[in-house]
């Protein structure tokens, strides 16, 4: 964000600009070089007191080793968190049974039993916002 707001503090100014442009166009002059030009006519670039994330001064990152523990009363059951992998595998052993045996029947199962898998998939966030919800209110 400093190189931006250097480079549009120089670039705003026509007359920068130009002296610029020309510092370019002649590729004698290094940017350090066109930077104290600049400093003599006056201009003086941001503070360099910006410090990075990779200094010494925040070194309490405690927080990162803490163990994530959500609400278990927020939480899914364990039947219900393996409803979707449970639906998936009947799928799939139906698509094989299908290609297998050729029963239209089979593939039309293994169809409806991929789209309420894709859907359960789906629902299992929406169920534990849900119950995340209701604890909160309780």
């Amino acid at each position: 964000m400093r190189s931006i707001n250097n480079a549009w503090s120089v670039l705003s100014v026509p007359e920068r600009r130009s002296a610029y442009d020309e510092s370019i166009d002649l590729r004698s002059t290094s940017a350090r070089a066109f930077v104290r030009k600049l400093n003599v006519d006056g201009f003086v670039p941001f503070d360099d007191g910006f410090t990075g994330a990779d200094d010494d001064l925040d070194d309490d990152d405690s927080w990162r080793f803490e163990p994530d523990v959500g609400d278990p009363r927020s939480a899914p059951s364990r039947q219900t968190t393996l409803v979707p992998f449970g639906l998936c595998v009947v799928a799939l052993s139906a698509v094989f049974a299908w290609l297998i045996l050729d029963v239209a029947a089979l593939g039309v199962a293994a169809l409806v039993v991929s789209v309420v898998a894709a859907v359960s998939f789906f629902m299992l966030p929406i169920v534990a916002m849900a119950k995340a919800a209701d604890s909160e209110r309780s």
